[in-house]
């Protein structure tokens, strides 16, 4: 093994470029500088990634969020209803009038069996009022004062027949009370719900009270109303008892008849 000092080593000392070592302060200054310039790479790198990472389902919420609104609906014609005019022959009037000792038959006819109905002062009723068709059917029995009368009008459209109504019904809701033709009489009128196959009805009861009375001192009077679209019964029912089998009697009476009102609904076309 050739010594140290030989020649080949001192070649290494002699030729290319010169090795001049740095100083140890030095080293320690750049690796410190290498390792803060890393460490900053990779921060910033890692918060750019969480930003990506984050704003993906974002994005993908707000789109999931705000769907494309529908196409507003096309607007639609108003449906064209050809209200019947005249009252068909499968509608009988007469329909369930019930009685032993009847002065005459009940037929139905183009004359109404109740003409008007008055309630404090006003006509809260009238047949001929802007109807296009009437008609109606009485009935009397003898020796009593019981008897019925019938009125199926029939109006222009179903706005009429339903106003037409509203006008018998408020006017009863008002007039609670009115004088009678006796002294001291009252005349009262008491409105109740109906429970007929129409597309409305109602009852309205009419009785005669003496002064300080809690019951009418003679048979009462009951009105059944009944409406199905442009055509409206009204009937009335005089001497009966006040009491609530009776009301429900009184629509018992009417109800085959006012099933037949069917023809008038805007649907049976």
């Amino acid at each position: 093994m050739p010594d140290l000092d030989d020649d080949l080593f001192a070649t290494f000392k002699t030729q290319g470029s010169p090795v001049n070592p740095l100083p140890a302060s030095e080293v320690r200054r750049r690796g410190d500088r290498m390792r803060r310039r890393n460490n900053t790479l990779a921060a910033v790198g890692g918060v750019a990634a969480a930003l990506v990472v984050i704003a993906t389902p974002l994005a993908v919420v707000a789109n999931q969020s705000s769907p494309e609104k529908p196409d507003p609906p096309i607007a639609t014609q108003p449906t064209q209803v050809d209200w019947l005019q005249e009252i068909p022959g499968t509608v009988d009037v007469s329909l369930g009038i019930q009685g032993a000792n009847a002065a005459q038959d009940p037929e139905p006819t183009d004359q109404p069996g109740v003409i008007d109905i008055e309630v404090c002062g006003e006509t809260a009723f009238a047949a001929a009022a802007g109807t296009v068709d009437v008609a109606g059917a009485t009935y009397v029995e003898l020796g009593t004062e019981h008897s019925v009368g019938r009125t199926l009008a029939v109006y222009p459209d179903g706005t009429a027949a339903q106003e037409a109504a509203a006008r018998l019904r408020d006017a009863a809701d008002r007039c609670t009370s009115a004088p009678g033709t006796g002294e001291g009489d009252t005349v009262r009128f008491e409105v109740s719900g109906g429970q007929l196959a129409a597309d409305e009805s109602f009852v309205v009861t009419r009785g005669v009270y003496g002064a300080g009375d809690d019951f009418p001192t003679q048979g009462v009077d009951h009105y059944v109303v009944a409406r199905t679209g442009n055509a409206l019964l009204v009937t009335l029912t005089e001497g009966v008892a006040a009491n609530d089998q009776q009301v429900q009697a009184e629509q018992d009476a009417v109800a085959d008849l006012v099933a037949t009102m069917s023809a008038f609904s805007p649907e049976a076309d």
